[in-house]
């Protein structure tokens, strides 16, 4: 997700394997599906206003949510029987939810919000509790249970 060059970088990932080998990785699916990070972007922008826009297909956590922009790449880079099969979970990070809103203020859109608004300590208790708000209904007996979309990328080296 973080390659600046997808195509060059998994044509060197192919050269370095076998033969007919097999690639499989994991990727964020699509943005909209994914509440760890756009209710961390929603709480930080209930706080501090609107952030820059991100271009999602630049090197990032959501730059391969498209297979029908990630694939063609893939097949570019030598690989075949490329495939991507988007795959429902639940992230669960450890802690109670105090916890999690600690975690999500130092990744992610949260991160980038205090980072980018020059946040006090009075701005980040604003923000964890905007993200208290924004993630309660993920916490449970069971402790924090996060739906996620993952795309499974799969391929192969040429024979």
């Amino acid at each position: 997700m973080f390659f600046a060059d997808t195509t060059a970088a998994f044509a060197n990932i192919a050269r370095g394997l076998v033969p007919g080998a097999p690639l499989t990785f994991a990727a964020w699916g699509h943005a909209a599906k994914n509440p760890y990070f756009m209710r961390a972007a929603a709480a930080a922008t209930q706080v501090f206003g609107p952030m820059e826009k991100m271009d999602r297909t630049l090197p990032g956590p959501f730059a391969f949510e498209d297979a029908n922009r990630i694939i063609p790449m893939l097949k570019a880079a030598g690989l075949v029987d490329v495939t991507c099969r988007p795959v429902e979970l639940c992230l669960t990070p450890p802690g109670d939810l105090d916890d999690f809103t600690a975690l999500l203020c130092e990744i992610g859109p949260a991160d980038r919000a205090l980072r980018q608004f020059e946040a006090t300590a009075e701005d980040r208790a604003r923000l964890r509790e905007a993200l208290r708000a924004q993630m309660g209904e993920f916490a449970g007996a069971n402790g924090i249970r996060v739906p996620a979309l993952i795309n499974l990328y799969q391929a192969r080296t040429a024979a």
